[in-house]
């Protein structure tokens, strides 16, 4: 009868049994396992891949328009005033109305020819009562100038614009007068409008 040895299983390698697997099952194999397979997903968990976070942005809700335009309103729009100011024109300017109820000052300057002066200041002062008298006139006042005697300046008040057109008009026909006859020069007239500044 023969004997065969028997082999030498210290250094064959051991079989797994379930009580070296369970001691294999501790935190470094399962993190050794993890980093191999990747996380263990479960079959509730595979519906649920390629879908949206169940707490993921919804896209924004657009709210559609509560009044929608009206096609023949857009095709026909409304006149526009025709009293209504131009695009671009600026603020609204005075009309002529006002301007005419606006007060002014006319300046007349007046230069007297050589001689004796005090006939010429007689023939203003008798011009000028005419003036003062016209509608419209609030006053006059004649300056003489310092240095000059025959240099004279009569500062008229109007109470509008329209008054003072009234009176050049008056003076360019029935009210002429002889004032040219004791001048050097043609008298130079100025007007000024009142001002707050």
């Amino acid at each position: 009868m023969l004997l065969h040895a028997a082999p030498d299983l210290r250094n064959a390698p051991a079989h797994p049994t379930r009580a070296s697997l369970s001691r294999a099952s501790g935190p470094p194999a399962r993190a050794a396992r993890l980093a191999r397979t990747g996380p263990v997903v479960h079959s509730s968990d595979r519906r649920a891949v390629g879908r949206n976070p169940p707490h993921s942005p919804s896209p924004p809700h657009v709210r559609p328009l509560r009044h929608p335009p009206n096609p023949a309103a857009l095709a026909h729009p409304p006149a526009c005033r025709s009293d209504a100011a131009p695009l671009g024109s600026g603020p609204e300017r005075p009309t002529d109305d006002w301007l005419t109820l606006m007060s002014i000052t006319a300046l007349l300057d007046l230069q007297l020819k050589p001689g004796a002066p005090e006939a010429s200041y007689q023939l203003i002062h008798d011009v000028l009562s005419d003036t003062r008298a016209f509608p419209g006139c609030l006053g006059v006042d004649v300056l003489i100038d310092a240095t000059d005697p025959l240099h004279v300046l009569a500062v008229e008040r109007w109470e509008s614009l329209a008054a003072d057109a009234a009176y050049r008009a008056w003076r360019a026909g029935d009210g002429a007068s002889n004032l040219g006859t004791v001048l050097a020069a043609a008298p130079i007239l100025t007007k000024f409008e009142s001002s707050d500044l």
